[in-house]
């Protein structure tokens, strides 16, 4: 063992083999330590560094993909830079042979390889056209008649017709004066080149008209072999072909570059046609007119079907009763950019005179359709529901298109609601009556919050949905409400039944009785008074027979005086509030004027209360029950309570006429329960009560004291005993 002196001066001895362990101790917990550190250093990197990365992945546009876009052919359909046929501007056909006649003919020799244009004279009233294309066949060698062949050179030329009803004017392809013709039939919509600030540009230089002879010979015409001289129509020529005479079966193809071209109904040249080539053939001539929907018909040859289409008819939703109107049928025109709605009743509308109908089997609900405007009317008895129509509708070409037209009628459940409340109502009440005060007690609300009265034309009736409830108790009662369009609603009705006669113990605080009971009170009187705790207030049914007999309150005559029965009757009916008062008759052998302290006889007790605390001097009478209401209690002289102990004390009792009796009481006063300590004090013990002797004489002495005191304090309790005796005192 090691001792160890402190600064105090005191010793510490040490064991030696714990402190040769403890030593050893220490570099293992200098490992703990540094451990710990690395640890920690260890949790804050990873909560330093473990925050949530957001990684963005963004698709990589894949190149070489391209979305071919598609813009609407549109923009003015008049230009005044076209040619009209019918203005001083060259027409489609006016360059080309009228039709029954032949082509001027000109002495042509052998052509050679590259002939120069040349300009033909033409006819009076016709334009010049290239030679190329008006070049008459080189005379055959003279040969016997009944062997000459006769051949006819063919030319044809193309006209276009722009896009919508406005460009009905047909435009015609116009040469620039070279042989190239490619630019010369890549155009807009509106029929003029490419470059003239055309819209919608498509390329027709793949056209290709192609007639067949009967003895399978083919002549095509492609787009190097149309010719033209600057400012005039540019023609085909098959190759400056001659044909021989007979028929020829006409194919036409426009190439992929027409997506939105048609051959229109005007064109001489009509895939499928034959043509006869007689000798006195007029040039032919090709009409493409353009197709805005695609469907291999041109616009302008398009019946009001297919140009025009009905706009969709918003739903009419009306309430039950109020009938319906539903807005008058417009169109798109679906050939034009705008797709401007059209009035068919427009007085410039190109469908004026359009008409619409329902089928018979489809006037649902006596519906009835404006055949001029499209319009459909319901009356307004037509039953709640959803009505849909599809109305026909006839375009002035006499082509058909259809349309739906829906009208939804809402229930009046969907306006309206019912709910039930609260009903009080007498047990005697009549089946005819109860029903009525429960449909009264039923509440009808719109939409708004407004109660809607039960007479409303929409509510058609209000009744139980069952039997009535027995008239007993509280009874839940269910309400049918039903509407004027078949529609219902259901309600609760809370009826609480009660008897014709309700006691009121508590005027101020009435309990729930039905509208139109009255109120009975009965009174005590001039000789008399209503008992106390007795209910003197009641409820009637006036619609009722009652006997009050058994609900009439107790009463206490006066000394002297006999309750002898009221003052009206007590069975029968009350239609209005009354007043019952007591009677009484008067006790002959009592004598004249009695008062309360004769007749009654107030009994007293002993009071006990805590030091410092006046008693209630009613708490001194142990009969007051028997007491005449009204009757009052006090002390005639206030008792002491500056200590416990019991000490005589008397109440005054004062009736209701004034009379009094008093009545000897004792007053016991007992210590409080509660005694203050101090927190470090104990409670105090109460010392013991010293008895005061004479300090002189001998033993003898100090027992005469003794008897002599015991003899007073007999004495003291005679007194006291008394005094109870009851003292009566007239006023």
């Amino acid at each position: 063992m090691e001792k160890h002196t402190k600064s105090d001066g005191r010793t510490k001895t040490v064991d030696e083999a714990k402190q040769a362990a403890y030593s050893q101790k220490k570099p293992r917990y200098g490992l703990r330590k540094l451990s710990i550190g690395l640890v920690s250093c260890m949790v804050g990197y990873l909560c330093f560094f473990s925050a949530p990365v957001a990684l963005t992945a963004e698709a990589a546009p894949v190149s070489g993909q391209g979305t071919p876009v598609e813009t609407e052919l549109g923009g003015s359909i008049e230009d005044t830079n076209a040619q009209d046929l019918t203005a001083e501007e060259p027409a489609a056909e006016s360059a080309l042979p009228v039709e029954g006649t032949s082509a001027p003919a000109a002495p042509v020799t052998e052509a050679a390889p590259t002939p120069k244009p040349l300009t033909a004279p033409a006819p009076a009233g016709t334009q010049d056209v290239p030679a190329e294309a008006v070049a008459a066949p080189a005379p055959a060698p003279a040969a016997p008649a009944a062997e000459a062949e006769a051949t006819q050179h063919v030319t044809h030329g193309v006209a276009l017709i722009g896009k919508g009803a406005k460009a009905a004017v047909a435009r015609v392809v116009t040469s620039d004066g070279d042989n190239t013709t490619h630019k010369e039939l890549v155009v807009g919509v509106d029929g003029n080149p490419a470059d003239a600030g055309s819209d919608g540009v498509e390329d027709l230089s793949g056209i290709v008209v192609t007639l067949t002879g009967k003895d399978g010979a083919v002549v095509s015409g492609t787009a190097d072999s149309w010719r033209g001289t600057k400012g005039f129509p540019l023609v085909q020529n098959f190759g400056l072909h001659d044909f021989a005479q007979g028929e020829y079966k006409v194919s036409i193809s426009l190439g992929e570059g027409a997506k939105h071209w048609a051959v229109t109904k005007s064109s001489k040249l009509h895939n499928g046609d034959t043509v006869n080539v007689d000798g006195n053939l007029a040039n032919l001539g090709l009409t493409l007119g353009y197709d805005t929907n695609g469907n291999g018909i041109a616009d302008i040859d398009e019946d009001n079907a297919g140009r025009y289409e009905p706009n969709s008819v918003p739903t009419t939703t009306v309430k039950y009763g109020e009938g319906a109107t539903t807005p008058a049928i417009t169109f798109d025109d679906t050939f034009t950019d705008e797709k401007d709605q059209l009035d068919p009743q427009a007085d410039d509308s190109p469908l004026k005179g359009t008409t619409f109908s329902i089928p018979e089997l489809g006037n649902d609900a006596g519906a009835q359709i404006n055949a001029a405007t499209g319009q459909i009317t319901l009356p307004e008895d037509a039953q709640p529901g959803t009505y849909t129509y599809t109305v026909t509708v006839e375009y002035p070409d006499m082509s058909h298109d259809t349309v739906d037209v829906r009208i939804v009628v809402t229930p009046i459940t969907d306006e309206l609601s019912a709910e039930g409340g609260r009903v009080v109502v007498p047990e005697s009440i009549t089946d005819g009556d109860l029903a009525d005060a429960l449909r009264g007690a039923v509440t009808v609300t719109g939409r708004d919050g407004g109660q809607v009265p039960l007479d409303d034309p929409r509510i058609t009736s209000v009744a139980p949905k069952g039997a009535l409830p027995e008239k007993t108790g509280e009874k839940d009662v269910e309400m049918t409400v039903t509407y004027s369009d078949g529609s219902t609603d259901t309600a609760t009705v809370h009826a609480t039944f009660v008897p014709d006669v309700v006691p009121v113990p508590d005027p101020d605080n009435p309990p729930a009785v039905p509208d139109g009971y009255v109120r009975v009170t009965f009174a005590g009187g001039e000789h008399g008074r209503i008992r106390d705790g007795a209910t003197s207030t009641f409820m009637v049914n006036p619609k009722a027979d009652v006997d009050l007999a058994g609900s009439a309150p107790a009463v206490d005559a006066d000394a002297g005086w006999t309750h002898s029965g009221w003052d009206a009757p007590l069975a029968g009916r009350f239609a209005s509030e009354a007043t019952i008062t007591a009677t009484y008759t008067q006790d002959p052998k009592t004598p004249e004027n009695p008062k309360d302290a004769d007749a009654n006889d107030p009994k007293g007790q002993d009071v006990s209360t805590e030091v410092g605390v006046t008693p209630d001097p009613s708490e001194g009478i142990g009969n007051k029950g028997d007491l005449p209401g009204g009757t009052k209690y006090t002390w005639k002289e206030e008792p002491k309570v500056d200590a416990p102990g019991e000490s005589p004390a008397t109440v005054v009792v004062t009736y209701p006429d004034g009379s009094t009796d008093e009545v000897d009481v004792v007053v016991r006063v007992r210590q409080s329960d509660v005694t203050a300590q101090t927190p470090t004090e104990e409670k105090a013990k109460p010392k013991p009560k010293e008895s005061v002797i004479p300090q002189t004489g001998d033993a003898s002495a100090l027992s005469g004291a003794a008897a002599a005191a015991s003899m007073g304090f007999l004495s003291l309790l005679g007194g006291l005993a008394a005094r109870r005796n009851r003292r009566k005192e007239d006023c």
